[in-house]
């Protein structure tokens, strides 16, 4: 009974790496040659699997779809959520979180991420309210970051509309940034919360440092 459990929990450990393997590269695929144009033979020969393996894992190519958008959307909270665990202070939490969405846009969960964007309007109803309480969650983040900026008399502005305008512009760094390390990724968080703080570079990285 023992090596049969054994035996199940390799399977069930090898399976969802397979299916892992088969949502990055459909977020590569779908990243680079769009939804419509991509097929499921493209994304098993990107796995060297035959295109009829990936249905035993997805029932479609729009579950596909959703699994790469979840992937996405998840994995981009997990490390946001990791490393505002690691600070304390507004200040420090702000640069935090800034420089959490750098890290998910331009590492592994980037290429979902921009899927998600792109394709969201291509899933069926009921897959978008599955995911709704993700993106829900990321909203909420924003928002109490915010807010304990404006409570500590840091942020003079509306919390809502620079959330609106401060994710968006992070998300089209992907256009533009060239070098993706995380001392570059620092930087541009320093810079950015200067800006929307109407303080200097210099004073808001000593000001998220002191506290």
């Amino acid at each position: 009974m023992a090596k049969q459990k054994t035996a199940n929990a390799v399977e069930k450990g090898e399976k969802k790496g397979s299916k892992r393997k088969l949502i990055v590269a459909a977020a590569q695929l779908f990243k680079t040659s769009g939804y419509d144009k991509t097929t499921v033979r493209d994304i098993a020969n990107a796995v060297g699997i035959t295109s009829g393996s990936i249905f035993y894992y997805f029932d479609s190519k729009e579950d596909l779809l959703e699994a790469v958008i979840l992937y996405g959307i998840s994995a981009g909270l997990e490390i946001i959520v990791a490393e505002l665990e690691k600070k304390s202070t507004p200040t420090s939490r702000f640069h935090a979180l800034v420089y959490a969405h750098l890290l998910a846009l331009h590492g592994e969960p980037g290429n979902a991420h921009e899927v998600s964007s792109r394709e969201w309007s291509r899933l069926p109803n009921d897959a978008r309210a599955r995911l709704k309480g993700l993106h829900e969650r990321y909203r909420v983040i924003w928002t109490q970051e915010l807010n304990a900026l404006k409570d500590a008399e840091v942020l003079v502005g509306d919390e809502e509309m620079c959330r609106r305008i401060m994710v968006p512009a992070l998300n089209w760094s992907s256009t533009w940034l060239n070098s993706k390390t995380k001392k570059v990724f620092e930087d541009i968080a320093d810079n950015m919360c200067a800006g929307v703080l109407n303080i200097s570079k210099q004073e808001f990285h000593s000001m998220r440092k002191a506290a």
